[in-house]
Order: structure tokens, then sequence, then C-alpha cells
């Protein structure tokens, strides 16, 4: 059973960095020189951790995990276009304290979400 929907296909190399990226350890080099995952029995620690960072790291783009697909992902920017961005967004960043009494609209929160699903954070819980 492969609850990940972990795939590689045939443009694989068999360079071995999705084995070596992936947090939980349950992917290992079969004897054809394809990534395979192990059997668990949960997503989170004793597991998949769901950061899909096998697929990202991938110079071939044949990973495909939970249901995302290389072809379906952003591409990664120009550092010289990213760059002054991040620059930007770092100095100009702020916190707010003081909150508003009054709801935020669902498609609001479903694109942050969506915007957020590939952010770093501890262990994808």
């Amino acid at each position: 059973m492969n609850p990940a929907e972990f795939m590689v296909n045939d443009k694989c190399i068999g360079c071995g960095k999705c084995i070596r990226v992936c947090p939980g350890g349950i992917l290992y080099m079969g004897e054809d020189r394809r990534p395979r995952i192990k059997e668990f029995e949960e997503f989170g620690w004793n597991g998949c951790w769901q950061c899909e960072h096998c697929l990202a790291v991938c110079p071939e783009a044949a990973v495909s995990i939970l249901h995302h697909r290389p072809e379906d992902s952003l591409p990664v920017p120009e550092p010289d276009t990213a760059t002054p961005v991040m620059d930007a967004l770092t100095a100009s960043r702020r916190s707010c304290r003081r909150y508003q009494k009054r709801n935020v609209p669902r498609d609001v929160i479903e694109d942050m979400i969506s915007r957020l699903a590939n952010a770093p954070n501890g262990g994808n819980k």
C-alpha cells in the first residue's frame, strides 16, 4: 500500500536526491536503481511527512506524490528576480496585534491556505 501515492516516472536517472532529502527516511533505492517508498501506517514522524521535498529536489521532474505532479508545480524563480523581491518582503514585514471584530471571507482563508501549502514548517503537523 502506498498512501502517499509516491510514483517515479521513466525520466528518473537514479540520482538518489529524493532519498537523501526525505525527513521521514521512508524512501530507498530499489534494485532497479529507482526510488521506492517503504510501508508506513500513518503520516507524520513515523511515515511520510507530506513535505513534498522529494518532488521539489528531483532534477528530472520524475517524482509525483500526494496527487501533486511536477508539471503542475510553480517554476523556481531566477535568483536575479527573486532576490530583490525577498529582500523587500523581509525589510517591510510587520505583524499586527490589533484585530478587527469581523469574519474573514472563506475564499480569502482558502486562498491563503493554498499559497502556504509549500511553506516550511515543523513536521507538517
